[in-house]
């Protein structure tokens, strides 16, 4: 074989550094929307203080292999025909019911996957929930897209909520008592593919490009009494003017090739520390309950504990609730008061107890027990 030459050394060269970057790069397509009879599992954990983000850029490892799960959600992508209020979006494809009952109406084309409307808790009252009309829809997918990229969307919602399910510190802000109030949502999406490499979770490793999202949300109130709709100022509405106020939040998503699911998500405090994750899982976890959608419970994680337990509050109204751990012979040995309005998990250190199985309580406001449950601590 005759010598290589520097030509060809200089083409060989060029080839195999375009060979490498072609391998590099990861681009999401529209196969990666969900369709109808898809069925995506995540998994939820809110104990992440040493979770490593890493920096922007490329060829980027993201270890989270050693998350764990608080629990679990299927969520099931179904003719939008099946769902309670598909007369309300008829031009919906498909719908899904989530965790908290909420439900989400979609339609996708080719370039994105969009949500028109959804069910929600009420935000102002405790009452039944309310139908969020998306004048402008909001943005659930797009494709195809790829490490550099950067995008803006805005969506509109509306959610009207009649004077009789108001709550009496909120009539008594007004003058007159309306016949019903509208607030209307403004969001502003600004997403930067930050970065691309490899992310390690617990089912597995996985190519993916990473998302850097901030959303801004504005909230416009307007009521309506006998001359029509009129805007309120949020200054007139005293403390609660401060749930008007501008907001920003931020994300990271990880999206990869492999996955209809979103890969991860990391919702950031707003010291811009992570705050949760919810990640793919390819099959359930025997150890973690998967949520129905609308049901009730409390859960305790890690279980078993070395002593700091998290526990889980979901679909519970946000009120106060006791938790009282108790030995197998019944005797007391911790108790917690807590405001669920702070937070949905909440913290206890069992770290002194003895090693063994102990059972928790949880007692609503009126003293009434809604669950017990086994705990097992593992310490020495």
């Amino acid at each position: 074989m005759p010598p290589m030459t520097r030509r060809s050394l200089l083409l060989y060269s060029i080839c195999f550094f375009f060979c490498l970057s072609a391998k590099s790069q990861v681009t999401i397509t529209n196969s990666t929307f969900p369709g109808e009879g898809d069925t995506l599992f995540t998994v939820f954990d809110n104990e992440i203080e040493n979770l490593n983000l890493a920096a922007a850029g490329e060829d980027q490892t993201w270890d989270f292999s050693g998350l764990g799960a608080a629990f679990a959600q299927e969520l099931i992508f179904r003719n939008a025909s099946e769902g309670s209020f598909s007369a309300q979006f008829p031009s919906a494809e498909l719908y899904t019911a989530g965790v908290n009952g909420d439900e989400v109406y979609y339609r996708s084309n080719s370039a994105t996957m969009i949500e028109l409307g959804r069910t929600a808790d009420n935000p102002i009252s405790d009452s039944l929930q309310v139908l969020i009309d998306f004048t402008e829809p909001s943005l659930y997918r797009r494709a195809p897209f790829t490490y550099g990229d950067t995008f803006e969307s805005d969506s509109e919602s509306t959610i009207t909520i009649p004077g009789d399910e108001l709550p009496d510190s909120l009539l008594a802000s007004f003058p007159v008592a309306p016949d019903s109030i509208r607030l209307t949502i403004n969001e502003m999406q600004f997403d930067t593919m930050d970065a691309w490499g490899t992310l390690i979770l617990p089912s597995g490793e996985f190519d993916v490009v990473r998302e850097r999202r901030h959303t801004i949300t504005q909230i416009s109130l307007s009521v309506y009494i006998v001359i029509g709709w009129i805007t309120v100022d949020p200054e007139q509405l005293g403390e609660l003017g401060a749930f008007f106020e501008e907001t920003s939040n931020y994300s990271y998503n990880f999206y990869s090739p492999e996955l209809k699911e979103i890969a991860a998500r990391v919702t950031l405090d707003q010291d811009q520390n992570p705050q949760n994750v919810e990640y793919a899982s390819e099959q359930t976890i025997s150890s973690v309950p998967v949520i129905a959608p609308k049901q009730q419970d409390v859960i305790a994680y890690p279980n078993p504990s070395y002593g700091h337990v998290k526990f889980q509050f979901v679909n519970l109204p946000k009120t106060n609730y006791k938790i009282v751990v108790k030995d197998l012979l019944g005797k007391e040995v911790n108790s917690k008061t807590i405001d669920l309005r702070k937070s949905s998990v909440q913290a206890m250190d069992l770290g002194n107890l003895p090693k063994g199985t102990y059972l928790f309580s949880v007692f609503d406001p009126s003293g009434h027990k809604l669950l017990t449950k086994r705990l097992l601590i593992l310490n020495p």
